[in-house]
């Protein structure tokens, strides 16, 4: 595995490309992400069942919509990946908006239990993540306390 930082100017990165290169050096796959919110991206080394792993994990918000989204995955012998997992959820924090749609405490909780197991156990190798909704200290591995901090979420953002 490779990083490479073209994005900087002085001290402060605004982007880095991701490779993983064969044994040659050749490039299989590659990702980048970026400091700006279009291209924010978390990429992690994880190891299951003795076998190594990419998670990628996106949440994206932008305009009060959420959308988030992470695969686990590894890569074949071309570099193509090879799902093992993934997941997304959506949602909106527009409340009180006659353009609100839909925030599904169960369904959120769920996959940021699903997604933060997943986290706990993988070693960080690029993360420009900001996008995420701003919980406090909640315990990501109980899915009633991501619940009740999803409902004083709302509380706290509803009119």
């Amino acid at each position: 595995m490779t990083f490479w930082y073209p994005g900087m100017t002085g001290e402060q990165m605004e982007y880095c490309e991701f490779r993983v290169l064969d044994g040659e050096n050749r490039v299989l796959w590659e990702d980048s992400a970026g400091v700006s919110h279009a291209g924010e991206n978390g990429l992690y080394a994880l190891r299951l069942d003795g076998e190594d792993y990419l998670l990628q994990y996106v949440p994206k918000m932008g305009q009060g919509y959420g959308s988030y989204q992470y695969r686990v995955f590894s890569l074949d012998a071309k570099g193509t990946p090879v799902i093992y997992r993934e997941n997304r959820v959506e949602f909106d924090i527009n409340f009180g908006s006659p353009i609100h749609e839909s925030f599904d405490i169960p369904s959120i909780a769920a996959f940021l239990r699903e997604v933060h197991g997943w986290l706990d156990n993988a070693q960080e190798l690029v993360n420009t993540i900001w996008g995420e909704i701003d919980l406090g200290e909640v315990d990501y591995s109980s899915t009633a306390a991501l619940e009740t901090a999803l409902e004083n979420y709302m509380k706290e953002l509803s009119p």
